[in-house]
């Protein structure tokens, strides 16, 4: 479904209004319990599209292995570790796990966030925001009122054009003063020669972490690691890492010592899990991040992402009443003043679906898929 924002997101490979999700509707034998989950494919990084995904979803629920009968929520875990580990299903796993776990949690009248591992819990965390791309007053408005939400954690979006990143380097200085921790992401879009112009403005505006700045298998990518380490400033792996696998080669390699991890990019609760988990033994730091355009029920999965992971450096997410025109959720999943936010109490995901709404946003794009007798 397309579902309408409020303002122009633009970072440096898309701009637009709207975003394209997959919500799963999960019908249980119990008329009261309905589990929900969502997708937000992103082609440039795993190479799903909505039609594949609605494709993929009914493999996946044709699978021998899919836990039509859960009794256990081992049972969700094992189904997901026996799927291939590639990222080509990521999206597809990602939203019929959660519609999985939505409703196991429904059934067992307990919130998702308890259902998760509790060794690394807390009920508080505090979200960061973005700087969009854009004209330079869209970029101070966007500032002024993420400074007087009084956020901590900024990440400017970075284009590959130095005097416009210049412009935002310079109205970020000029609303916060100093008074934020700075990183910045530029998508992939910078070469070698633009990352290295940057330099000065990284060390002069005390930029904590660049965000994937160009593929590592380019030319110069090792002497730019070796510049911004020696200026104290962390490099943070993105779309390059949406596996395992990748994770695991990215550590082997040695560049990164962060990591940004998604739950819909990366496949969901369990290997999202998994990840972090890879992350910590190897001693690098993540974030947990989210994709542009999340509905309500993408929001309320992160957030209980977020809640058991209390060592993430900054998280992103939960920007429903700020970005979203409409939502698939009754109430905005929303974080409040300084970002904060806490656990949503009611069972499963914690969220009340709008069914009115999810009607008019799908319209005639619906599949259904049955259990085989």
């Amino acid at each position: 479904m397309t579902l309408p924002f409020k303002i122009d997101f633009a970072n440096a490979y898309s701009q637009g209004r709207v975003s394209e999700i997959i919500v799963v509707e999960m019908v249980t034998g119990r008329k009261d319990i309905i589990g929900y989950g969502e997708g937000l494919p992103v082609k440039a990084v795993t190479g799903e599209t909505p039609t594949r995904v609605m494709g993929r979803l009914g493999v996946l629920s044709r699978s021998p292995d899919f836990p039509w009968q859960v009794d256990d929520i081992a049972q969700i875990w094992r189904f997901v570790d026996l799927l291939p580990p590639a990222k080509f299903d990521n999206t597809a796993i990602c939203a019929l796990e959660m519609a999985l776990l939505d409703a196991w949690g429904k059934e067992e009248n307990k919130p998702l966030v308890d259902l998760l591992p509790q060794a690394f819990r807390t009920d508080r965390i505090y979200y960061g925001a973005p700087i969009t791309l854009g004209n330079k007053q869209t970029k101070y408005n966007l500032c002024r009122a993420i400074h007087a939400y009084g956020i901590q954690h900024i990440r400017a979006k970075m284009e590959s054009r130095y005097d416009r990143n210049k412009e935002t380097f310079a109205t970020v200085s000029e609303i916060f003063d100093g008074a934020c921790v700075l990183g910045i992401d530029p998508n992939g879009a910078w070469n070698h020669e633009i990352a290295s112009r940057h330099l000065p403005l990284i060390r002069q505006h005390q930029v904590r972490v660049v965000e994937e700045p160009f593929c590592h298998k380019h030319e110069g990518f090792n002497n730019f690691v070796r510049q911004l380490r020696a200026s104290g400033v962390s490099l943070m792996a993105c779309e390059s890492v949406p596996t395992l696998a990748e994770i695991e080669q990215v550590i082997r390699d040695g560049s990164y010592d962060r990591i940004n991890v998604k739950l819909c990019r990366s496949g969901g609760f369990r290997r999202t899990l998994k990840m972090i988990e890879h992350i910590r033994r190897n001693g690098l730091s993540f974030q947990i991040g989210c994709s542009t355009g999340e509905s309500g029920i993408l929001s309320a999965a992160g957030r209980a992402l977020g809640l058991v992971n209390r060592d993430a450096v900054t998280y992103d997410g939960s920007y429903d009443a700020f970005l979203l025109a409409t939502n698939t959720t009754c109430a905005d999943v929303t974080f409040g003043p300084g970002g904060e936010a806490g656990p949503l109490r009611e069972p499963g995901l914690g969220v009340v679906i709008d069914k009115r709404k999810l009607e008019r946003l799908s319209g005639q794009r619906k599949m259904s898929f049955k259990k085989c007798s």
